[in-house]
């Protein structure tokens, strides 16, 4: 697809989301002391999972935008590096 301009990438989110807030709302209180200490360890920007206005529409906004029409076939992960990809 590139030939034709068409770029392809994807985006790996880790975003406070409402199912993600379903999801803690359903966890017992033991259970959310557990999942808050594990995105504490394993986030090392902020140690939670990041806001989806501030921390996903920007490279969303990007990835739609002219800036990216040289970029394709990427992974962007946007989880505050949980996920180091090389």
């Amino acid at each position: 697809w590139a030939p034709m301009g068409i770029t392809v990438n994807s985006v790996a989110p880790v975003i406070d989301t409402p199912m993600y807030q379903a999801t803690r709302a359903r966890l017992s209180p033991e259970q959310l002391t557990w999942l808050d200490s594990i995105f504490q360890l394993r986030i090392p920007l902020g140690g939670k999972p990041g806001n989806a206005d501030s921390d996903l529409a920007p490279v969303m906004v990007f990835l739609a935008s002219e800036m990216s029409r040289f970029i394709t076939g990427q992974v962007f992960p946007v989880d505050g590096g949980m996920v180091m990809l090389g």
